[in-house]
């Protein structure tokens, strides 16, 4: 007898009664000379004669393995969706960050079945759910608030366009976002890391505008950047902006009761995500991910290039609004 692996695997097993199959149907030979070329049992191939007789050869063909039967019923995993939905602070746990270890628990507290932590991940993805990097939200956040300003306030805003008035998001963001330095070492600016800002706005008719300054922006940056805006974007106008004191500052104050044909509508508090100009800088901070700068100068390339491209890209102008949770179904 040729020499055969101590184990095959499920195709080659197929392969080999298949092979036994074309033996029998050719009647040549005995089961127990067919078991004896094969390396089976005469057993086996009575099996197969059996399984040929009665299905034919598709009978003999791979089928699906059964596998261990699941610890949890289909009955059982929707309840285990809904708790999850629910979150882990009303189930108990000390914050809303769903580990492996915790649905671990949640599960052998309700349901008395134990998993080994590893195999938390696959039932998860069985469950449709993904591993993903939690938003971090303020703990003072009025979410009664954002969800009023969406349904009432932004739709009063809107309204602006019968006025003739446009409407721009301004932001003026912490200082340049330009990376600290680690190996393999890239020589890049290092003194003034933390001496570029920009002050930025996107509007609803599609425009954008940007003023850099050097080091952090304070209230008489913020006058020189409504300047700009106002010679960028003229006319009557509304600049939705967040609740930061250099808004409030004396100059801005001041300035913005000069010029009435400028509005100002406020954002909620801790709710940065409501405002579309953030996805404007956090597009150009993608797109200089890899960006080595060299000067301060250097530093400001990546936003004006990012800027530049985005007024030609309408399209994505408007999906800053709707990742914003702003209904605009399109720019004015």
């Amino acid at each position: 007898m040729s020499w055969q692996p101590k184990r095959l695997t499920r195709e080659q097993m197929t392969e080999r009664r298949l092979e036994g199959a074309k033996l029998l149907k050719a009647g040549k030979l005995s089961q127990a000379s067919i078991a004896r070329q094969l390396g089976v049992s005469e057993a086996a191939v009575s099996q197969w004669q059996h399984q040929l007789n009665k299905g034919g050869v598709r009978a003999l063909h791979l089928k699906q393995a059964s596998g261990r039967p699941a610890k949890l019923s289909t009955a059982q995993l929707r309840p285990l969706v809904r708790l999850l939905k629910r979150g882990a602070v009303a189930n108990g746990f000390e914050t809303e960050r769903w580990t492996q270890s915790r649905i671990q628990q949640l599960i052998k507290r309700t349901f008395q079945v134990s998993y080994h932590t590893n195999y938390i991940g696959r039932l998860m993805k069985q469950l449709s759910w993904s591993v993903q990097k939690p938003e971090t939200r303020a703990i003072e956040r009025d979410e009664d608030a954002i969800r009023a300003w969406l349904s009432h306030d932004w739709n009063r805003i809107k309204k602006a366009r019968r006025i003739g008035a446009d409407i721009v998001f301004v932001d003026a963001p912490a200082p340049t976002w330009a990376p600290r330095g680690r190996t393999p070492v890239l020589k890049r600016v290092g003194k003034y890391r933390r001496e570029s800002s920009t002050m930025a706005g996107i509007s609803v008719s599609g425009k954008l505008f940007k003023r850099h300054f050097r080091k952090s922006i304070k209230g008489k940056h913020v006058v020189t950047g409504l300047k700009q805006l106002d010679r960028q974007i003229p006319g009557k106008k509304i600049v939705v902006w967040d609740q930061s004191r250099i808004h409030r500052a004396k100059p801005v104050k001041a300035y913005l009761a000069a010029n009435a044909h400028i509005l100002v509508e406020t954002l909620p508090t801790y709710a940065p995500e409501l405002n579309p100009e953030e996805y404007c800088h956090g597009h150009a901070k993608q797109r200089a991910k890899n960006y080595i700068a060299t000067s301060v100068a250097d530093m400001r390339k990546p936003i004006d290039r990012d800027f530049a491209s985005l007024r030609r890209q309408p399209d994505v102008l408007l999906s800053f609004f709707h990742h914003a949770g702003l209904s605009l179904k399109q720019l004015w």
